[in-house]
């Protein structure tokens, strides 16, 4: 947790379709913003290309959901998990000139944290099975004691 939190990045910006921005030697690209219509929501959505030096490296989509019932929105996150980093682009609130208001994040290690508790679960998993703590004690007789005697 300590490596997450004290390697992540966060930015939040502005950005329109066709702009781009660095954050931490990565490059995120706005592509396009189109809107949707769900079961119970109206939507847009985004989509991101990231690139590392001239090389794509992935590309993902942000959702931003008005369901209408609730009178509520939502965000929907774009996700690249990988090994090293996992990396999040989240729509905010729509700006002028068709512009949105983006946050990026880079959080490094996160996968860790899930080897963390597996690690965790196989080592209790591990002592359940281990036959030193099947034993049984043997029952030892009780001895009744009767209030009246011990007077």
């Amino acid at each position: 947790m300590t490596l997450v939190s004290l390697g992540s990045l966060e930015k939040h910006t502005r950005l329109a379709p066709g702009e781009a921005i660095e954050v931490g030697g990565l490059r995120f690209a706005f592509d396009s913003a189109r809107s949707f219509t769900g079961p119970n929501f109206d939507g847009t959505e985004a989509r991101f290309t990231v690139h590392e030096g001239e090389r794509e490296i992935a590309t993902t989509t942000a959702e931003k959901r008005f369901y209408t019932v609730r009178g509520t929105a939502m965000t929907e996150a774009g996700i690249v998990p990988g090994l090293r980093r996992d990396l999040y682009v989240a729509l905010g609130e729509p700006l002028d000139g068709g512009a949105w208001s983006v946050r990026i994040s880079i959080k490094p290690y996160v996968r860790c944290l899930w080897l963390g508790a597996i690690l965790m679960a196989a080592g209790g998993f591990c002592a359940v099975c281990d036959p030193r703590f099947r034993r049984l004690r043997r029952a030892q007789p009780r001895v009744a004691v009767d209030a009246a005697t011990t007077r």
